[in-house]
């Protein structure tokens, strides 16, 4: 009876050794597929950085165009305007000198 309880018991520790063992398995198998679904959840995110980051880059560029655009306008609009000031001086001068002629 000794021997049978002895048998017993060793068939029961290898019992629980293997339900530790199984245990184990899933825990790391859990672990595994945890690391994945944040490694995914990490790319996904970069990703999306990387997205917004070049959208900004687009938004900059334009923004600078239109920058540049508005200083080219004004700068035009300066010269525009002294132009035709040069030309009211030079015209006032012609009148001038063909009042003093007359």
């Amino acid at each position: 009876e000794e021997l049978q309880q002895k048998e017993q018991e060793v068939v029961e520790e290898r019992v629980r050794e293997q339900e530790r063992e199984r245990l184990r398995e899933e825990q790391d198998a859990l672990a595994q597929q945890e690391q994945e679904a944040v490694q995914l959840h990490l790319q996904k995110e970069q990703e999306k950085l990387k997205q917004e980051q070049a959208e900004l880059q687009q938004q900059e560029h334009a923004e600078m165009q239109r920058q540049e655009e508005r200083l080219l306008q004004e700068e035009k609009e300066q010269f525009e305007e002294q132009h035709q000031m040069a030309e009211q001086h030079a015209r006032e001068l012609l009148q001038k000198e063909q009042e003093e002629l007359q």
